[in-house]
């Protein structure tokens, strides 16, 4: 519905139901990962057809058929997965590889800009304040509520 400038709402719940079909079959029922990679793409361009139908067919405004889509792939997402609701993928499979290759793990900037710094001699200074802002009686400070102004 992309190409014909409509908006897809559902395209969150496709894609997530379709990363579930290819994490529960390689996970749980143990489908080599090559099989379930095709099964997950089939699942969403199976989906896409469904969508495509209601609304070339049907006359169904795609907001509408999106919508419902929306609502519907994503309580099929929950079915599959079932009580888990998370599947653990196995990092040397084929989605670890690819992001262990497209994604390596570096360390953060600020962790190697931390370790650069010199130790400082000094302990860190707190600062309080005693008497509270301006105007306050002497030994109420500002974070007891509500201070009156001095009588004085």
């Amino acid at each position: 519905m992309l190409l014909i400038g409509e908006i897809d709402l559902s395209v969150g719940s496709v894609s997530g139901l379709a990363a579930v079909v290819f994490a529960v079959l390689s996970v749980n029922r143990g489908v080599p990962e090559w099989l379930a990679v095709i099964a997950a793409v089939l699942t969403g361009a199976a989906i896409g057809t469904v969508q495509g139908f209601f609304y070339t067919r049907l006359g169904v405004p795609a907001f509408v058929v999106t919508l419902a889509g929306l609502l519907s792939w994503y309580g099929l997402m929950l079915y599959v997965l079932g009580s888990s609701s998370s599947v653990n993928l196995d990092e040397s499979g084929l989605v670890g590889q690819l992001t262990n290759y497209y994604l390596p793990i570096q360390p953060s900037r600020t962790a190697w800009r931390r370790s650069a710094r010199p130790p400082t001699s000094s302990p860190p200074t707190t600062t309080t304040a005693a008497a509270g802002p301006p105007g306050c009686r002497a030994g109420r400070s500002a974070r007891s509520g509500y201070a009156r102004a001095s009588s004085r």
